[in-house]
This record gives C-alpha cells, sequence and structure tokens, in this order.
C-alpha cells in the first residue's frame, strides 16, 4: 500500500510539473513575441502621426506609414464583419433551434466544411469566383473572403450562447401563443446580445489576423488607397511583404505593423472576454 501510495504521488507530481512547464512554455512564448513586438514596433509607432497618415517610404529611404494598408485593413475587416454576422447570425440561429432538421444538419455540415478547410482555399476559391470574373483584386474580393473565413466562429458562438438559455423561456413563449420565429427574435437574441456581440467580435478578431485568404484578393497596393473595387492592401499583407525584404527602413514598417495588429487584437480579445463573461441566463 505505501509502495502504491508513493507512485500515485510521484505520477501526481510528474503531471503537475508537465502541465506547469506547459503553461510556462506558452507564456514564454507568447510574452517573446509581444516583447519583440514591443522593442522593434514602439520606435516606430512613435513616430507620431506620420505612421498613421504617410504610405511607406521609398526602398532604403524614410521609414513613412501604412496609412493605405490600415484603411485596407479597416474597410474589408468591416465589411468581412457585416457579411459574416449576416450570414453567421441565422446560421447560429438555425442551428440551435432547427436542430436535427435535414437543413440544419446540412448548414452544419457546411459550416463545419469551412472552418476545417485551410483559409488559403477559401482564397483561391474567392479569387476563381470573384476575382478572375472582376479581372482584379480588390478590398471587396478580400472582404468576401475574410468573411467566409469568419462565418462559422460566428454561427457557433450564436449557436452555443443560444443553446445555453434554459428551455424554460421558450416553453413560456409558446405558452402565450409566441409563434417560434418571434421566440427567437424578440426574446431570445435581445436576451443574448451579448452572446451574439462576442460573435461579432470573435468573427472580427479572425478576419484581423488572416494572411492567407487576402494574398489572391486583395492586390499589393501599398502607396494608397484606391477604393474597394480596385486593389487594396491589409496590415498583414504589407507584414508578409515587407518583413522579407532587404531594405531596412521597411522592415521596421513591417515590426510597426505587427504591434498595431497585436494591440488591435488584444483590444478585441479583452472586449470579448468581458462581454462573454457578462452574458447571463
Amino acid at each position: 500500500m505505501r509502495a502504491r501510495s508513493i507512485k500515485r504521488r510521484l505520477a501526481d507530481l510528474a503531471v503537475h510539473l508537465l502541465t506547469a512547464a506547459s503553461a510556462l512554455a506558452i507564456l514564454g512564448a507568447a510574452g517573446h513575441i509581444l516583447l519583440s513586438a514591443l522593442i522593434e514596433g514602439l520606435p516606430v509607432l512613435l513616430r507620431g502621426a506620420s505612421f498613421f497618415l504617410e504610405p511607406p517610404g521609398p526602398p532604403g529611404g524614410d521609414v513613412g506609414g501604412v496609412s493605405p494598408s490600415l484603411a485596407g485593413t479597416l474597410v474589408t475587416v468591416a465589411i468581412a464583419t457585416l457579411a459574416s454576422t449576416a450570414l453567421g447570425v441565422p446560421a447560429g440561429v438555425m442551428l440551435s433551434e432547427a436542430r436535427g432538421s435535414p437543413l440544419a444538419r446540412a448548414a452544419e455540415r457546411a459550416v463545419e466544411l469551412i472552418a476545417e478547410s485551410p483559409s488559403i482555399v477559401v482564397g483561391l476559391v474567392v479569387f476563381t469566383l470573384l476575382v478572375v470574373p472582376m479581372r482584379t483584386p480588390s478590398a471587396l474580393a478580400a472582404a468576401v473572403s475574410l468573411s467566409v473565413v469568419a462565418l462559422p466562429y460566428v454561427a457557433a458562438q450564436v449557436r452555443e450562447s443560444l443553446a445555453a438559455i434554459p428551455l424554460v423561456y421558450r416553453e413560456a413563449a409558446f405558452s402565450l401563443g409566441l409563434p417560434k420565429w418571434k421566440t427567437v427574435f424578440l426574446l431570445l437574441i435581445p436576451m443574448n446580445a451579448r452572446g451574439v456581440a462576442t460573435a461579432v467580435l470573435l468573427g472580427s478578431m479572425r478576419a484581423l489576423g488572416e494572411t492567407a485568404p487576402v494574398l489572391f484578393t486583395a492586390g499589393a497596393a501599398f502607396q494608397a488607397f484606391y477604393g474597394i473595387d480596385k486593389p487594396s492592401s491589409t496590415l498583414s499583407l504589407l507584414v508578409f511583404f515587407f518583413a522579407g525584404t532587404p531594405y531596412e527602413n521597411w522592415r521596421k514598417l513591417a515590426w510597426g505593423a505587427v504591434l498595431l495588429l497585436a494591440m488591435l487584437s488584444t483590444s478585441l480579445a479583452f472586449l470579448t472576454r468581458r462581454l462573454s463573461s457578462g452574458v447571463r441566463m
């Protein structure tokens, strides 16, 4: 018995040490990324308004700014968020309230397929269906690809948040004679407004940092923002193209864009955490 007790304690200690080491490794990796972004990117951001209002400088010249890429990011993420919300919220409602029906099962398989597909495949499909007929990459095509990538996250979050509402609220609404669609849209969704807002923010976070889908769809217009139907760029694309160049000013600009992306993502994550912690059923 004593030998078994010692073995159990040793096994317990080994598991605790392993989990602690894993947690420290994750924290160390995240800390290294954030610290590197701060050290390299903060001097660029401290240049002031020029970083946000100017285009990139010429190769080997002044650092310049990320104005066209920032504008492209805000426009594409905004359009992608609107599109993924318009499609993802009804999809999540159907997955929650009509589960078991043939249409809901088909929608669930479609959402799972999109979620499991590599995002670069989504970009290639949008390139074939939208960029080729338009004969030009554009911010609109980039937004469509990002909305497809964000859609499963919105639908899944809405489904889970609605499924957490106790059945008694639905039964009370039905007992008062409310049809199902009124129960959902006049009772359940207003009750779950924070959950829906969390889903929207999760979709925005997913769209904000994506690079692969916009490689095929956005173009590489780093000097100006020409409109939603013309070639554009995003902050992630700027990092992708500028970080590996031999020009020091472009590499500095890429680090500034990395820090800006990290700040935006952290802000969205903080809002998401606050909203999700406030969801009450």
